[in-house]
């Protein structure tokens, strides 16, 4: 048992100092919001008079790729061609099994929009 800054008693039973976790600086990469991306995208096809259901818009590509690094720009280009550009009316319920990673995909995508 690892507790920081208390004592823990070892097999012999007797107390020994707990040595403290060292901390270490994280370095993040670019922060890029993906939310704003794709409400600007959004309201261009709006602007640009298109059909608000998506039946007759083509997707754009995800921010025009313009200040990504090249992981990031073709992380884009497949999140863009994998897009559907038609609803394809399908429900979590249709989709048998595999709870764990439908409850994933909704904590990871569909909850933060």
């Amino acid at each position: 048992l690892c507790l920081q800054g208390h004592t823990v008693n070892g097999s012999n039973g007797a107390a020994e100092p707990v040595m403290p976790i060292p901390k270490f600086k994280q370095k993040f990469g670019q922060i890029i919001d993906i939310r704003s991306m794709i409400n600007e995208s959004t309201k261009l096809n709006a602007e640009e008079g298109c059909d608000p259901n998506g039946a007759d818009r083509v997707l754009k590509p995800l921010g025009g790729y313009l200040g990504y690094n090249s992981e990031w720009r073709e992380l884009a280009q497949v999140i863009s061609r994998d897009i559907y550009s038609q609803n394809p009316n399908v429900k979590w319920d249709d989709i048998i099994g595999l709870d764990e990673a439908k409850r994933l995909v909704k904590e990871a995508v569909v909850y933060p929009i």
